[in-house]
């Protein structure tokens, strides 16, 4: 994996470390999964930023910034959606008090859409897609955080590797 040579080189936290590696190595031995699955337009840097909100009903009315979109799996950028649970602080992330009730919404609705569009074993594309989000954490936050100008990116990237499910099983 290309990403491996520049986490080995990277001056971050030993947990920091451990999540890179226990993340690269579920990715490395469920490759074909994220192959498996279909290609879509993901765009950049879907931070709150980039979003025109409309102000009384809450729905979004447009996504601006597309000039950084590429081709990649779904679920690439999927990372993203954290921002509608919670927020980085100074001391790092803090979630919403309503992100149990807002996750479990996004999720029933993912879900829904999932199931509507005929995907036989919604968990199993589910899993496909963690995967590839991933697969998009480590290729947004890992050339910041080697970057070194700013630490708040490896609070971003340890943060958005403990939700992953393989981490979440041994919290």
């Amino acid at each position: 994996m290309r990403l491996r040579p520049t986490t080995a080189t990277l001056a971050c936290e030993a947990r920091c470390k451990v999540l890179l590696e226990n993340t690269l190595t579920v990715i490395e031995s469920n490759s074909n999964l994220v192959d498996a699955l279909p290609t879509v337009l993901a765009h950049g840097d879907l931070t709150p930023f980039n979003y025109l909100v409309e102000r009384t009903s809450g729905r979004i009315t447009a996504v601006l910034d597309w000039d950084g979109a590429t081709v990649q799996r779904v679920g690439y950028n999927l990372h993203f959606v954290e921002h509608l649970f919670g927020s980085m602080t100074l001391d790092g992330w803090e979630d919403y008090p309503e992100r149990e009730a807002i996750e479990g919404k996004f999720c029933s609705t993912l879900c829904g859409h999932l199931s509507a569009q005929g995907i036989d074993g919604v968990s199993a594309f589910l899993f496909s897609m963690e995967l590839s989000k991933a697969l998009g954490i480590l290729e947004y936050y890992v050339p910041r955080v080697a970057n070194g100008a700013v630490d708040v990116w490896e609070k971003f990237l340890v943060a958005f590797l403990q939700r992953l499910s393989w981490e979440n099983a041994q919290a």
